[in-house]
């Protein structure tokens, strides 16, 4: 359903990316997306317990939405020849290619510099980052490495020369990466995150008054956070569903929590004499600091003496490029 949260597998080399495989587990669980990683205790991870460690990766790789590959400076011990005589982070790569399961790929920065510079020269020159070493191991370790590289960059819907990968410093920065991927794939899940109270921010209109030819009143921030790169105006609208068009707008940069779109003792005015014979709404579109985006529409009725506010204000959360009731 699209209010359920993503389920997430997590390949990669684990003994030398504890700390960042910690952090990542602990930002996405943070931000309620389900989790597999094989070595977090509190992971989604499911262990059956029948079968050996790498089959019960595979099975998880199975029964997520998704993958996130982290490459860094190892490629990881060969299996047997049952599981193809590849990594396990190779392994699971391949079976979520055999499942159509998309997969995320992000590049610690040296690394990337690495397979771009001296790798694709050749396997067998020294390097300072991936698998480094003189002996034959080291650079049979590099050759594995390079080809999964070049593997990955031919996986399903990463066109040669796309940016099939996303490349990054640190935990810090790759923590936010996946899941701006994540919620780029999955777009309907962005309402079910943005209506988190934590991170929802709400605006609503406050009427003052109307007439025959406008309604006058502000739009206030009930918290939390901030309201930025705010719009308000009039759209054209039925009520119960999303504005056709925007007729009219005023931009303001955002408000602080409790202020309105106008600070002195005067309302908005919104003249809505153009459009004598369209139904019409007023709207207030925001976003909170996370990108978040959020949009007030407020029906507006007629009768003889003049406009009037119809109904309840509406509130519709971005999903991708349309707005949904959340």
């Amino acid at each position: 359903m699209a209010d359920d949260p993503i389920d997430v597998f997590v390949s990669s080399t684990c003994y030398d990316l504890i700390d960042l495989r910690s952090a990542l587990h602990a930002h996405l669980k943070a931000q309620q997306f389900i989790v597999r990683f094989s070595d977090a205790i509190d992971s989604d991870f499911e262990v059956p317990g029948t079968v050996d460690s790498i089959a019960t990766c595979l099975s998880n790789v199975s029964a997520s939405r998704a993958v996130v590959c982290v490459m860094d400076r190892r490629y990881g011990p060969k299996l047997p020849a049952e599981y193809g005589g590849v990594s396990a982070t190779h392994a699971e790569v391949l079976e979520a290619k055999r499942l159509n399961k998309p997969v995320f790929i992000f590049v610690r920065n040296r690394a990337w510099d690495e397979y771009n510079g001296t790798l694709k020269t050749d396997p067998a020159l020294p390097t300072k980052w991936v698998e480094p070493g003189a002996g034959d191991q080291s650079i049979e370790r590099r050759r594995l490495w390079t080809d999964f590289m070049d593997q990955l960059a031919k996986l399903p819907g990463h066109a040669p020369g796309s940016n099939w990968c996303d490349v990054f410093r640190d935990a810090t920065e790759l923590a936010p990466m996946v899941v701006k991927r994540l919620i780029h794939k999955f777009p309907e899940y962005a309402g079910t995150l943005a209506m988190r109270h934590d991170r929802m921010v709400r605006m609503t209109y406050m009427h003052a008054t109307h007439c025959n030819s406008w309604v006058g009143g502000k739009f206030r921030n009930l918290g939390l956070g901030s309201a930025l790169e705010i719009r308000h105006g009039v759209c054209a609208g039925i009520a119960h569903a999303p504005g056709t068009k925007d007729l009219a707008a005023k931009a303001l940069g955002g408000l602080l929590e409790g202020e309105l779109t106008r600070s002195d003792v005067h309302p908005e005015v919104y003249d809505l004499r153009a459009w004598p014979d369209q139904a019409l709404k007023l709207f207030c579109e925001y976003r909170n600091r996370f990108g978040d985006r959020y949009r007030i529409e407020v029906p507006i009725g007629w009768r003889r003496d003049g406009y009037f506010i119809d109904s309840p204000e509406e509130l519709y959360v971005r999903h991708g490029d349309q707005w949904h009731r959340p």
